[in-house]
């Protein structure tokens, strides 16, 4: 063979060898569907993981708890695990989960409070629309009103309106009245089916901060606890829970972490405590550090503000203001929260005997 067939030969095989190892580069499309494409390997796994989901969802549902889960009602999965736990801190073999229809856990308390953030009628007894208290007190705290007795009221309300009313026990530093509203729960289902419960508590806090002169009494409100959590129970122990000082966690920020462990946390009636001595700042600098501070420690996706809040009237604190300024410091207030993505809720803090007033 000549020199000059050999070099097209060679220059023939290159050629095809160049065709079949070359690849055209890949659009923004075919890089998306390959990074979605999953290898052998990842695609056991992922089978794998649903299967182990579907295993402990067959089990719970299969547990002694579970015995009758057809009367249960539609509550999100995640908060079978939430009443699950309260029904074994219990310790009370006679309390079943059929019987928690009336209890929302977390997701469904997000999910409310989320739907009715730009909702403030529903918090408010002035209109046809109020549907929801909640922060309210019992007996066991600084309240009028026995667990009962608040049940009560809420059933015979949502009979009134033909509608769900939507409550809050929030009792100062104990755990004691949402303790007794489960007892009461678990005796007679049926005829609380209408009113859905937050079970939680309100803890007292001072806060410091840069713009403060001194500590700032900031109450901290926690929905969706475990009324029979043992940390919650050994902290919040003392015979008077209204008592400021009766537990170790009383800073503001000792608080919030505690409670973001233990349910959905926020800050109650924010613009109580505001005498002007007391804040060195304007208050745009002071609820911006504030809030601020607050979503740093918070662990849930969740952020909450009583932004809705009915019973400032009469407060000593707003005396030197005049309607308008009050107007006023609320508008910011929640202009302030709706631009960190903090949710507004509302109530009247209930201490008397009435579940739509103070």
């Amino acid at each position: 063979m000549k020199n000059k067939d050999i070099l097209i030969v060679l220059i023939i095989i290159l050629v095809v060898g160049l065709f079949f190892t070359f690849k055209p580069p890949e659009n923004e499309a075919q890089k998306a569907i390959k990074q979605q494409t999953l290898t052998a390997e990842q695609q056991k796994e992922y089978q794998d993981q649903i299967q182990k989901e579907k295993e402990n969802l067959n089990n719970a549902r299969n547990s002694s708890h579970f015995n009758d889960d057809k009367n249960i009602g539609n509550f999100f999965i995640k908060d079978r695990s939430y009443k699950e736990t309260i029904l074994t801190n219990s310790k009370n073999p006679n309390f079943t989960i059929s019987k928690m229809g009336s209890i929302l856990g977390p997701s469904e308390i997000k999910d409310f409070i989320r739907k009715n953030s730009n909702n403030p009628a529903i918090y408010s007894a002035k209109t046809k629309s109020f549907r929801a208290n909640l922060h309210i007190h019992t007996l066991a705290s600084d309240g009028s009103m026995s667990q009962l007795l608040l049940l009560n009221k809420a059933a015979a309300l949502a009979q009134a309106t033909g509608d769900t009313i939507y409550i809050a026990i929030t009792d100062h530093n104990t755990t004691e009245g949402a303790k007794k509203v489960v007892q009461i729960l678990q005796a007679n289902p049926e005829k609380y089916k209408n009113v859905k419960v937050m079970l939680g508590i309100e803890v007292f806090s001072e806060y410091s901060g840069p713009n403060t002169y001194g500590p700032l009494g900031i109450h901290v409100l926690c929905w969706g606890i475990d009324p029979f959590d043992p940390e919650l129970n050994t902290i919040f122990h003392k015979k008077d829970p209204t008592d400021k000082w009766n537990y170790s966690h009383r800073s503001f920020e000792n608080a919030i972490k505690l409670l973001t462990q233990k349910g959905i946390v926020g800050i109650a009636h924010p613009a109580r405590y505001l005498e002007k001595q007391n804040v060195k700042t304007s208050y745009q600098e002071y609820y911006n550090t504030l809030f601020d501070t607050y979503l740093s420690l918070i662990i849930q996706d969740t952020g909450f503000i009583e932004g809705y809040y009915q019973s400032y009237s009469g407060r000593p604190e707003f005396k030197n203001l005049t309607q308008e300024q009050f107007v006023d410091i609320l508008k910011l207030i929640n202009r302030t929260a709706t631009s960190k993505n903090i949710i507004k809720t509302g109530s009247y803090d209930s201490h008397g005997l009435s579940i739509i007033s103070r």
